[in-house]
């Protein structure tokens, strides 16, 4: 089977996917838990977004050189929260799959399309980063902000991200609900600006199958924006043809709160990870090769 490759989020480290990692290990699979912004524990917050996202490539592409045996056939990868917007823009900007085959990119509650308002639970996770003596302080500067934001408001985000909240990544991915925003953000590039991106489309069909999943019960990513759902005025044209393509799935489960992904006690969300992470990797369809050579990619299927 290939390997997999775990992937944190926001206010989490490498460590916090070691359950995960000896769930599907006790299965026989060869797993790497990705180191990309641990300098502190509140790296993933005050780590310029863009900075995150180069650390993430640079980091996957030196577990891939350093066991390149290992991954001579390609892997999956599973991402959680923050990072798997972080893992899903390397795929777009940087052709990371490209560069090593992933054969399923799986992401379990990544703000696809933006953080739509700042959760009681996304509070208390930001606040609780801050030194003790500072904690209410953030915490009730940071409600005050969650209700600037709900109010619809598009320019609220705007102006926290070049104000006081300059240095909080997790800003960059805000978003007011049903709003495009007024200026590009991180998350523009690779989503609503896509067809911009040079070889956007041949990066992405180096991905064989994505799966876009959302928690019932999360509190901090909205299930549109967990699944990556089709927005009003639809996908953009090169993010249309990997739809169309077949590959990508999306699943809603039941009961998952954001931080459940990678608790034990949701063992049964994971062996349904499992059954997708060892099926073997299908051979693309002859109408798939086509697209990845129009795209201009080189057709190697391992």
């Amino acid at each position: 089977m290939l390997p997999v490759l775990l992937i944190h989020g926001f206010a989490s480290a490498s460590s916090d996917t070691r359950f995960l990692e000896a769930f599907l290990r006790g299965k026989g699979l060869k797993v790497f838990c990705l180191k990309y912004a641990e300098d502190s524990v509140d790296s993933t917050a005050t780590t310029e977004i863009v900075m995150q996202m180069k650390s993430l490539d640079a980091a996957i592409r030196g577990v891939i050189e350093s066991n390149s045996q290992d991954f001579e056939d390609g892997y999956n990868i599973v991402a959680h929260s923050q990072g798997a917007v972080l893992a899903r823009a390397a795929i777009i900007l940087s052709g990371l799959a490209v560069f090593c085959k992933v054969h399923r990119f799986i992401t379990l509650a990544g703000p696809h399309l933006g953080l739509r308002q700042l959760t009681d639970e996304m509070i208390d996770i930001s606040s609780g980063l801050a030194h003790p003596a500072h904690r209410d302080q953030i915490k009730t500067f940071l409600g005050r902000c969650a209700t600037e934001v709900a109010s619809g408001n598009v320019m609220a985000v705007i102006r926290l991200r070049k104000g006081v909240l300059s240095n909080f990544a997790p800003i960059f991915l805000y978003r007011p609900m049903h709003e495009l925003p007024e200026e590009p953000d991180f998350l523009w590039s690779f989503t609503e600006g896509i067809d911009e991106v040079p070889n956007a489309e041949a990066n992405a069909l180096a991905v064989d199958e994505y799966f876009f999943f959302a928690g019932g019960d999360d509190g901090v990513v909205d299930s549109a924006s967990a699944l990556f759902e089709e927005p009003a005025d639809g996908f953009p044209l090169t993010w249309k043809r990997i739809e169309d393509s077949g590959r990508v799935k999306r699943q809603v489960f039941d009961g998952v709160s954001h931080t459940d992904w990678l608790n034990p006690s949701h063992a049964h969300v994971w062996k349904q990870l499992f059954k997708i992470i060892e099926d073997k990797p299908k051979d693309l369809c002859d109408d798939a090769k086509t697209q990845l050579e129009e795209a201009g990619a080189t057709v190697e299927i391992a």
